[in-house]
């Protein structure tokens, strides 16, 4: 996933002291929460850490920063930096920031980062839209052209909803039927039966998930709530994602 952040904030300090501290990375570093330099290998070049934690996932970024140039009369730097952490996730952040005085007293820090997120610190929702993003431009369609969009339990918020807004389609049919990890072939057929009775044209079905990063291995029995009929007859015998779709693996090879 790749965003581009544009910030603004006060610097309560003079330009010219403000300045000193941009243009240290050293310096700089200490100013980032998590952050530190932890080798100088030259004037321009530099190696160092970042840990950070979103919501149940935390990682600690070990990598590279160039300082690509810096323009004293400008009061602007360019810094690259690229990292990654043993649990697969990888970061990069190509940074242009600049000072414009206030006043004598203040002066205002300008940001614009384009930056790349690799690993466990994609959302769901990203995912979701990743999923599209690679089947459209495998189909050669635009997101403009969707005018259908089907998706399960996995997609984040109320059915299918949110996701649209997320995403900025604009259908004329939708369908949240969830039925496990067979929803999407049952999306596919109500798709393919959306399209003939011409509810739609174009029907985007999207599945994403992220179980390794949220604990999931599915080895340990999920609480379906106490309410769930079946629950006492299939709690005892301890149901889990693995052992299930072994059930309908073999029921399937008994059948055909």
């Amino acid at each position: 996933m790749q965003v581009v952040l544009e910030k603004e904030y006060p610097v309560a300090a003079p330009l010219e002291a403000a300045w000193q501290v941009l243009s240290d990375v050293q310096a700089l570093a200490t100013c980032m929460p998590g952050a530190s330099i932890t080798e100088k290998v030259d004037d321009t070049h530099f190696k160092g850490q970042v840990k950070v934690k979103v919501g149940p996932a935390s990682a600690n970024f070990g990598g590279d920063i160039e300082l690509k140039g810096v323009d004293a009369a400008a009061y602007q730097i360019q810094m690259l930096g690229k990292g990654a952490d043993k649990g697969g996730s990888s970061a990069s952040m190509d940074l242009t920031a600049s000072l414009i005085v206030v006043d004598a007293t203040s002066c205002k820090l300008v940001g614009k980062a384009e930056v790349t997120v690799t690993g466990k610190f994609k959302s769901v929702a990203q995912l979701h839209a990743e999923a599209a993003k690679g089947a459209l431009e495998d189909a050669g369609l635009k997101l403009e052209d969707v005018d259908g969009y089907l998706c399960a339990g996995d997609a984040p918020g109320l059915g299918p909803l949110n996701m649209i807004d997320y995403m900025g389609i604009k259908p004329r049919f939708i369908d949240s039927t969830d039925t496990g990890g067979s929803s999407y072939l049952v999306h596919v057929a109500h798709a393919a039966q959306a399209i003939a009775a011409g509810h739609c044209n174009i029907a985007l079905i999207t599945l994403a998930g992220r179980p390794r990063s949220e604990g999931s291995s599915g080895l340990v029995p999920r609480n379906w709530g106490e309410n769930l009929p079946d629950a006492p007859f299939e709690t005892p015998f301890t149901s889990v994602t693995v052992n299930s779709y072994a059930m309908a693996a073999m029921r399937h090879m008994h059948e055909f």
